[in-house]
């Protein structure tokens, strides 16, 4: 009889860890903060400061990245620019900017070679965003 007691005593403990587990859990992806803008023309916009001024948290803000690891990848990224002393940095929507689906980013190197690059644009439930998968 005690053993029964104390087998039910242990699965309730065992349900109510798990359960406070996935509501902790549920908790913790509704309040990351939304990731993406409202149109393809702000995130261009947006985009282009963000690079132009080294703002990492600003260009943390338009990635669809793991919200853990977008942080780190931003200020990498914009220590990139810093290391290649990258300038005059313009962001373009392509095909055009009615049906979008890349950012082409373009500028010049501090040697004075030009770069430019495609990156993907998405429109997700949060908004539009940059998806940092080769663009197809």
């Amino acid at each position: 009889m005690v053993m029964r007691v104390k087998q039910k005593v242990v699965v309730g403990t065992v349900v109510a860890i798990l359960t406070a587990w996935v509501i902790a859990i549920t908790i913790v992806i509704a309040l990351q903060p939304d990731v993406g803008v409202e149109s393809p023309e702000k995130l261009r916009e947006q985009l282009s400061n963000a690079l132009n001024s080294r703002d990492s948290k600003a260009l943390e803000s338009l990635i669809a990245y793991p919200p853990g690891d977008a942080d780190d990848f931003a200020e990498s990224y914009m220590k990139k620019l810093d290391d290649v002393a990258a300038k005059s940095i313009t962001v373009s929507l392509k095909p055009n900017s009615e049906a979008p689906n890349k950012v082409a980013i373009a500028g010049t190197l501090g040697d004075g070679a030009d770069f430019s690059y495609d990156v993907s644009l998405v429109q997700g439930r949060d908004g539009w965003r940059l998806e940092l998968i080769p663009p197809l």
